[in-house]
C-alpha cells in the first residue's frame, strides 16, 4: 500500500506544479493585435498631386499590459495624429526620409 502512495505522490505533483505554471504563463499574456486600413486617396486643394491617408489601430486583446509596443513603418511619413491611451505617456519617435519608428511605453489590457 505505501509504495502505490508513493508512486502516486510524484505525478500529482508535477501535475498540481504543471498546470500551476501553465496557467500563469498562458492566462497573463499581452495579446497585441493591429488592424491597417486601404489606403484613402486625398487631394489637397490648390495641390496637383494625390496623396493618401491610413490608419493603423492598435489594441490590447490579452490579459496583462504590453509594454514598449513597436511600431515601424517602411516609407516617408510626413505628418500623422496619434491617439494616446493616456495623455501621460511619453512617445519616442524616429524618423528618417525611408522609415519611421513609434514606441509606445504601455497598453493595458482591453
Amino acid at each position: 500500500m505505501k509504495s502505490i502512495l508513493k508512486s502516486l505522490i510524484f505525478p500529482v505533483l508535477v501535475l498540481i506544479v504543471g498546470s500551476t505554471f501553465s496557467y500563469y504563463f498562458l492566462v497573463n499574456k499581452a495579446d497585441i493585435r493591429y488592424t491597417l486600413s486601404e489606403n484613402i486617396p486625398i487631394t489637397l486643394s490648390g495641390s496637383a498631386s494625390t496623396q493618401s491617408i491610413q490608419q493603423i489601430e492598435v489594441k490590447n486583446l490579452g490579459d496583462a499590459k504590453a509594454e514598449k509596443i513597436v511600431i515601424n513603418i517602411s516609407g516617408n511619413i510626413n505628418t500623422y495624429e496619434l491617439l494616446k491611451y493616456s495623455q501621460s505617456h511619453r512617445v519616442t519617435e524616429y524618423k528618417t526620409d525611408k522609415s519611421f519608428e513609434l514606441i509606445y511605453p504601455e497598453l493595458p489590457p482591453e
